[in-house]
């Protein structure tokens, strides 16, 4: 009886639970977020120039986008390069894989109404971590946000 209680139990919380997706708002309250990857800069000149065996798959391509907002993740293959929210504070979560260097970031920010923002992520000075900046479309010189991963 037990088991079959606890059984019930855990049914009924999974079925209330959220489905964890982000859904999308519309309206004009939004705000757009575009992730640009900036990973590749410079990485083709060296590519090109090098002989010898590559191990197949060490050349694919960066990629880097949202993964999640508000903790709901943006998209069910792993993340996005272009995510709409609602004006006001949100908590983003980056991810960026260069060739098996698969890293995470979260950061708040507090996003306005009717902008577009765009992130950044590129190679920290060590090259070993990747650096993120955010900056208001209309002002892409003036960095609002920058992160570490």
């Amino acid at each position: 009886m037990k088991k079959v209680i606890m059984l019930l139990v855990v049914a009924l919380t999974s079925a209330c639970a959220s489905t964890g997706m982000y859904s999308t708002p519309s309206g004009s309250d939004t705000a757009t977020v575009e992730v640009e990857n900036l990973l590749d800069t410079g990485t083709q000149e060296a590519t090109e120039g090098a002989t010898g065996w590559q191990m197949p798959g060490m050349a694919a391509a960066s990629r880097v986008g949202v993964f999640t907002v508000d903790g709901d993740r943006v998209d069910e293959s792993g993340g996005d390069k272009m995510v709409t929210l609602d004006a006001g504070e949100h908590t983003i979560q980056l991810f960026a894989d260069d060739g098996g260097m698969l890293r995470f970031k979260k950061f708040s920010m507090t996003f306005e109404e009717g902008a577009e923002y765009v992130i950044k992520v590129m190679r920290n000075d060590g090259k070993k971590n990747f650096r993120a900046t955010v900056a208001n479309k209309a002002a892409p010189e003036t960095v609002l946000e920058e992160v570490s991963f």
